[in-house]
């Protein structure tokens, strides 16, 4: 008798003792203290092997500690204790989120919200269910699962920036605006919110509103990239004085970052600042040697200074690293058929054409060479296919009416004369003389 009860009495302090462990534990995974956390959880899986919400414990520490495979044991060992046991499935789906395998992670979601119906109506659950569907691409029903989230708990910030972020993914921009500020009046200092809403309202072309919350965001948590938002909002005003500083500002914070040199070229090239522009790229150039944005904004500005040598070299740099760039051909063709060089230009504009034809520029460019080649039927196919996009060009009227009188088609040529006095009548009055010269010699022969 008395041995029994020194059996149940010890039986006792050591369930108490792991009692105590598996809470103390619970305590410190609850400020993140990870590691200390596992050691206690591991005591108590030590002495009671089969309690399943100890490995579910254990395999979360390991979670956070990066411990993917031992993790995932832990929650399998968990389900062979208890089949009918949610959490394991649930908490694994962290774990195939966090390796990027996120169609499984929904599957282990959905089989834990089958099994513990409860927790499809948890916020931390629904959120990485709106999370994980997210991530896989599945924004409809991620809105879905945020939007539910919304219904249960209308002051979650969180929900409501779910909300927001897969509107922001359908590009339903208005929407996501809303559901973001819904968010930031539930936290107006969550940097993230500010930023995103300053964000969308420059998507929505709302500027001074983009401004004010895009200034709040980088005041509480300045990033390269909320600098470079500022900037874009200040250059849609057209205040490129202003939107100077905070591109600067984000190549300090970020001196890798590929928009911050294009958006402060683009900013130098309007104040007039062409050099500086150049300067700013080459030495983007210098930190991301295989950028070929990059390299395209250079061949544009050396374009704009007529470097055409320099513009030529580094379109072909920009080709390089961006074979399918229909621009940089163009680009490329033009600054060859500025310096003469024909026999290059005809292939690098018909290339560019051939990724994109709906090209004002190249259809014109490569036209004014085939009707210098007298292949007028080529030019004229070119330079109709220009005139659909865009019918009030002088210089294209100029071309079709100098075409029509190469070729012998007086009337078609009188027709653009017309036209062009109401667009351009200097360039009427050339194509008025070139009727004029060409009428005098046919007269003469």
């Amino acid at each position: 008798m008395i041995r029994q009860t020194r059996e149940n009495m010890t039986s006792w302090l050591i369930s108490l003792k792991t009692k105590w462990w598996f809470y103390l534990a619970g305590r410190k995974y609850k400020h993140e203290q990870y590691a200390e956390a596992l050691e206690l959880t591991q005591k108590v899986v030590h002495v009671r092997p089969n309690f399943a919400g100890a490995l579910v414990r254990a395999g979360a520490c390991l979670r956070n500690l990066k411990r993917y495979d031992e993790a995932t044991g832990c929650f399998e060992q968990a389900l062979q204790k208890s089949r009918n046991y949610g959490e394991p499935h649930a908490y694994l789906s962290l774990v195939l989120c966090d390796l990027g395998r996120y169609q499984e992670a929904i599957e282990a979601l959905n089989r834990a919200f089958r099994i513990y119906p409860s927790l499809a109506n948890s916020e931390f659950w629904l959120c990485q269910l709106g999370f994980v569907r997210g991530k896989a691409g599945q924004y409809e029903e991620a809105l879905a699962a945020y939007t539910k989230l919304t219904e249960l708990n209308g002051e979650s910030q969180a929900a409501w920036s779910g909300v927001g972020w897969a509107n922001a993914q359908l590009k339903s921009y208005s929407e996501a605006a809303q559901a973001y500020e819904r968010a930031a009046a539930l936290n107006p200092k969550d940097a993230d919110v500010q930023g995103n809403l300053g964000s969308l309202f420059l998507e929505l072309k709302r500027l001074n509103e983009a401004i004010h919350h895009l200034r709040q965001s980088i005041r509480l948590a300045p990033t390269a990239e909320r600098y470079c938002d500022l900037s874009r909002a200040n250059c849609e005003e057209g205040a490129f004085d202003k939107a100077l500083a905070p591109a600067l500002e984000a190549l300090t914070l970020d001196p890798k970052l590929e928009e911050g040199y294009v958006l402060l070229s683009q900013i130098y090239g309007e104040l007039g600042q062409r050099q500086e522009a150049v300067n700013a790229l080459k030495t983007g150039l210098q930190l991301l040697p295989d950028n070929g944005t990059i390299y395209s904004q250079l061949a544009q500005h050396y374009l704009d200074l007529r470097m055409l040598p320099e513009s030529a070299q580094a379109s072909k740099e920009a080709i390089r690293l961006l074979p399918d760039s229909f621009e940089d051909y163009g680009r490329l063709g033009y600054a060859l058929q500025e310096q003469g060089n024909i026999d290059e230009a005809v292939p690098a504009l018909e290339k560019s054409l051939g990724l994109n034809s709906n090209q004002y520029q190249s259809n014109v460019n490569l036209g004014a060479i085939y009707l210098a080649q007298r292949r007028f039927e080529e030019a004229l196919g070119l330079f109709r296919r220009a005139e659909e996009i865009d019918p009030n060009d002088a210089t294209l009227h100029y071309n079709l009416g100098e075409l029509y009188v190469r070729s012998g088609k007086r009337g078609e040529a009188l027709i653009q004369l017309q036209i062009l006095r109401a667009l351009n009548p200097q360039f009427a009055a050339e194509l008025e003389e070139l009727i004029k010269s060409e009428s005098a010699r046919n007269e003469s022969s």
